[in-house]
């Protein structure tokens, strides 16, 4: 069986390729879209009274946590697990976010000291 890092088997795709196919971008159709090319929309509740600007670094602050949770899965490999109790669940949880803190400050270690 071929194995991915970590033991697990790896993604098998039932789908044969066709090299007869052919692609073609279509340009013309994509030049209408293309104007839009690096804009955001940023839609917020009515009754949120906060300045533009924070509203767009609240949108781009959450791309840390996003990372932190893609870190936890991925270099830290946390897995379902079956804790049983919620004080268990929770330090599991706890564990993980301690150990995505020890990978940061060591990564911003490393920057700073040019070893990276």
């Amino acid at each position: 069986m071929n194995l991915c890092p970590g033991g697990l088997p790896r993604p098998t795709s039932r789908r044969k390729l066709r090299p007869e196919r052919q692609y073609r971008i279509e340009r013309e159709s994509w030049a209408p879209g293309r104007r839009h090319d690096g804009f955001y929309l940023i839609v917020v509740h009515p009754d949120l009274s906060l300045p533009a600007a924070e509203l767009v670094d609240l949108y781009f602050s959450k791309d840390l946590i996003e990372k932190g949770f893609r870190i936890i899965k991925s270099e830290l490999e946390l897995r379902p697990v079956s804790h049983r109790t919620d004080a268990k669940v929770r330090a599991h949880v706890s564990l993980c976010i301690l150990a995505l803190l020890v990978v940061t400050v060591r990564a911003h270690w490393r920057i700073e000291n040019g070893t990276h």
